[in-house]
């Protein structure tokens, strides 16, 4: 009797231990970031087939090596590790690219181009990383050995390779070779990233050296399609599209529409249907609106603000910050392959969809209100580009409506701001409400075409 109990009580026992491991198994499961990541579409290398690493080495070897740095840890390397831990791994680099852009004066179309190159190669870079991740699963150092105490919170994903450290190779290689007068400056800050991030204890040394040129390899091959790529900027010295058409002199970037799209398959992709007739019903009762306008203060201030404060040359540096915004306030952060898809993909809608207005504008050269009308007096001069479509629009549209996708409970409130952002023009007096709605209709579909590939991964947000 005493032995049957005994048995029973064993069997008992072994079922609640299993009951718990698979628990435990689950909840691993559940914790396990993004583990289908390495198999997402990328934006500019072909696949992450050929980005493979090796597999990594020994774990029992590095861990000294790993307590001996995290021994050396003072106040400043703290705050190294700080710097170059705060947000998702591309936080840092797109915060350099922004000042650079902005304190040398890039405009915005140049600049919407570099983010969506600098971002396509963070993301490519992670997506490249999340396939070595899982295909090798190696612990962190503090899995393994629990005396391990990490400056920063363990991220619930394979330590090899660094995901950190992948963005800051391909990020500072591919910063490096726009401004290649700062080359030195950005592989500096890439070396200065790497040693912080040996000392955060939540990544081998050798973590961060695969991670790093990783990202070197694949920003390599988004380097050479820069330097095959069409980036016309010259201009030519006057167009004169002939009645009732735009015409101008030293016209603003008038060969855009040659530049090499990342997602779109080609600049006239999405080029709409022709804009009103001059001297139509139609655009004759367009130009009367805007002659009946009598604006509000409030009217005015969101006109100039579009224009001077967020628009114009600064309009990407705007869309940062509120991406960072939301990315803060969804607390997504820590999940970088998440983080990375967002920001390229409203990077690339971004850019993709200005080279695709400037297809239409240059294509059917839609005359301005100014020049419908002479005696008509604008709130603030035109830019010097034809009306058709509205850039505010369609590019403002494609880039919220792409965000809205990851933010899907701020989608009422990012699309309200693209319509508020394109009325501005009518209140500023310098489009037709046609050029606007076209242009929003445009956006939409660009950004629709740019989150196809994606749709499924997004969908299981």
């Amino acid at each position: 009797m005493f032995l049957k109990r005994r048995w029973i009580f064993l069997m008992g026992l072994l079922a609640i231990c299993l009951f718990s491991l698979s628990g435990v198994f689950a909840q691993s499961d559940m914790d396990m970031l993004e583990p289908d990541a390495g198999s997402w579409p990328t934006f500019m290398i072909e696949s992450v087939d050929s980005y493979r690493l090796d597999a990594p080495g020994d774990d029992a070897a590095e861990i000294d090596e790993l307590k001996a740095m995290l021994d050396m840890v003072d106040d400043d390397m703290r705050a190294q590790v700080q710097y170059w831990t705060v947000g998702a791994p591309g936080y840092r680099w797109n915060e350099f690219a922004k000042d650079q852009m902005f304190f040398g004066g890039v405009p915005h179309p140049p600049a919407t181009r570099i983010l969506a190159i600098l971002n396509s190669a963070i993301y490519d870079a992670t997506i490249a990383a999340w396939d070595s991740k899982y295909a090798y699963n190696r612990s962190r150092p503090s899995d393994v050995d629990s005396s391990i105490e990490p400056l920063v919170d363990v991220p619930h994903s394979p330590s090899y390779p660094s995901e950190d450290a992948v963005a800051a190779g391909a990020a500072s290689e591919v910063l490096a070779h726009i401004f290649a007068p700062r080359a030195d400056y950005y592989r500096a800050q890439a070396e200065s990233a790497a040693d912080a991030l040996k000392h955060t204890g939540i990544y081998y040394p050798s973590d961060v050296d695969a991670g790093m040129e990783l990202g070197r390899s694949v920003a390599a091959e988004i380097i050479d399609w820069i330097d095959n790529s069409v980036f016309d900027t010259s201009t030519v010295e006057s167009i004169d599209g002939g009645e009732g058409r735009w015409n101008a002199t030293n016209p603003i970037l008038p060969n855009m529409a040659t530049w090499s799209t990342i997602s779109l398959p080609s600049a006239d992709a999405f080029r709409p249907d022709p804009p009103f007739e001059y001297g139509s019903d139609e655009l004759e009762a367009e130009m009367q609106e805007l002659r009946d306008i009598e604006r509000t203060t409030a009217q005015i201030f969101q006109a100039r603000y579009w224009e001077y404060g967020a628009g114009g040359p600064n309009a990407y540096h705007h869309w940062i910050n509120l991406f960072n915004q939301l990315v803060y306030e969804y607390d997504l952060q820590d999940n970088a392959p998440r983080v990375a898809l967002a920001n390229a993909a409203y990077a690339v809608a971004q850019y993709d969809s200005l080279v695709a207005t400037w297809d239409a504008k240059y294509h059917y050269l839609g005359i301005r209100p100014f020049q419908y009308d002479p005696e008509f007096v604008a709130l603030f001069p035109a830019p010097n580009h034809p009306s058709y479509p509205a850039a505010h629009s369609v590019g403002t549209t494609a880039t919220l409506a792409t965000m809205a996708a990851f933010f899907p409970a701020e989608t009422d409130e990012l699309l309200n701001l693209a319509d508020t952002v394109g009325l501005s023009r009518i209140w500023a007096g310098i489009h037709f409400r046609s050029d606007i709605e076209v242009g929003n209709d445009m956006g939409k579909a660009i950004s629709d075409s740019i989150l196809e590939p994606f749709a499924d991964i997004i969908a299981d947000f």
